[in-house]
């Protein structure tokens, strides 16, 4: 994974593999309302898991 900056726009890219998509996300969560995924649409999906998952408990 990297940073990559395009004028005052951050981007992180990069490769993982498909059985660390929960703590992607997880990772991805940490950002809040700063981050926007565009892809892969899994790590997307799982986002929106966890992020429900903690929704329901309130």
């Amino acid at each position: 994974m990297h940073l990559i900056t395009e004028g005052d726009k951050h981007y992180i890219a990069g490769y993982f593999n498909p059985e660390e998509i929960t703590y992607m996300a997880e990772y991805m969560i940490k950002f809040g309302k700063n981050i926007v995924i565009e892809f892969p649409p899994l790590l997307k999906e799982k986002y929106f898991e966890l992020v429900k998952d903690i929704l329901d408990l309130y």
